[in-house]
């Protein structure tokens, strides 16, 4: 659906800012608004990042993933210049981790060095019922709360949170 709408909106006026006028209708009701973009550099993605304030990139710890990384950075830039200067990057979060793969450990050492204090310390490790939560129509704390899964999000969004309170 998302790839439909980039077909939709390549030729209406405006169309970087669509989303950014949408949420303005409604940003007063909310304390927070998450926007989920799917991982490609499209016309939601840009939209997206034309009306966000801060960004939290999801990484998998692997090169190919790291590649879209620096793209995205690239993209995020150039938004920040030219349209959204409030723009700015928190937080990297590495997902589906585990710690057991060479592959993953050097990889997270180079997302660490890139991003030095925006790497968040929890690591969202590669978990099957964080895998299985969506099909049975439940978020993993109300389908195993606890799971390994579970408690990385926990930890995460404690980390999140104090990150927040630190910045106020």
């Amino acid at each position: 659906a998302l790839a439909a709408a980039d077909l939709e909106l390549a030729n209406e006026p405006g169309k970087d800012f669509l989303l950014h006028e949408a949420i303005n209708l409604v940003e007063d009701e909310y304390d927070y608004i998450l926007i989920d973009c799917p991982p490609s550099l499209g016309m939601m993605t840009v939209n997206s990042l034309v009306a966000a304030k801060e960004v939290i990139i999801v990484m998998m710890p692997e090169f190919l993933s790291a590649q879209g990384v620096s793209q995205l950075t690239r993209t995020i830039d150039i938004v920040q210049r030219r349209i959204n200067h409030d723009l700015k990057i928190s937080g990297v979060i590495l997902n589906m981790y585990n710690g057991r793969r060479k592959l993953h450990k050097e990889a997270s050492e180079e997302v660490a060095k890139m991003f030095k204090d925006r790497l968040y310390k929890t690591y969202i490790r590669n978990s099957v019922t964080i895998a299985e939560s969506p099909g049975f129509g439940q978020d993993i704390f109300a389908y195993k709360s606890d799971s390994t899964g579970a408690k990385d999000f926990s930890d995460l969004i404690d980390e999140i949170v104090k990150q927040e309170n630190n910045n106020e």
